[in-house]
């Protein structure tokens, strides 16, 4: 059986988003307003990427090195400016269509995870907390997935042959 790297936990995300919005209510007229908001939104941000390295990574085991998408350039592309946004489209659609090529069915709902992954960014112009527990919702129902599939053998393993010596 293959080692995968542990899938963090989404609900950390949800924690960000508590603490966005307890910042929001209680803390708001501090005069590093800025700096906070800025600050709480660069972890979820970073805390988001490792995430999306975690999953890449553990389709780049299961499918030993096949899956065209690395790790590194699965996160870096969440960095171009304007490719990042239809990379937020493409990346979990492009991940569903290759396990469901491998595997044969899918493990997660493609559309409603395109869809909260997708309206986090466009939610988040009005309330960060908002757009950031869609995306953790989003990354929520991917990792669910993940595990399903982690859990199942490996297609492509190879039986055990026991010979006498």
């Amino acid at each position: 059986m293959k080692e995968y790297p542990t899938l963090p936990s989404p609900y950390l995300g949800y924690l960000f988003c508590v603490v966005f919005i307890g910042y929001e209510f209680l803390l708001s007229d501090v005069s590093n307003e800025l700096a906070i908001r800025l600050a709480i939104a660069l972890f979820g941000w970073v805390y988001y990427l490792y995430i999306v390295y975690t999953i890449h990574e553990v389709v780049e085991i299961r499918y030993t090195h096949r899956y065209d998408v690395s790790p590194t350039k699965a996160t870096f592309l969440h960095l171009v400016p304007i490719y990042n946004f239809y990379w937020l489209y493409k990346w979990p659609t492009k991940l569903f269509d290759y396990i469901t090529s491998r595997e044969g069915r899918g493990f997660f709902n493609q559309q409603m995870v395109v869809a909260l992954i997708l309206g986090g960014p466009l939610l988040s112009r009005f309330d960060f907390a908002v757009g950031y527990a869609c995306t953790t919702t989003g990354l929520l129902l991917l990792m669910n997935g993940m595990k399903e599939l982690i859990q199942i053998p490996d297609p492509d393993a190879k039986p055990l042959i026991y010979t006498r010596v």
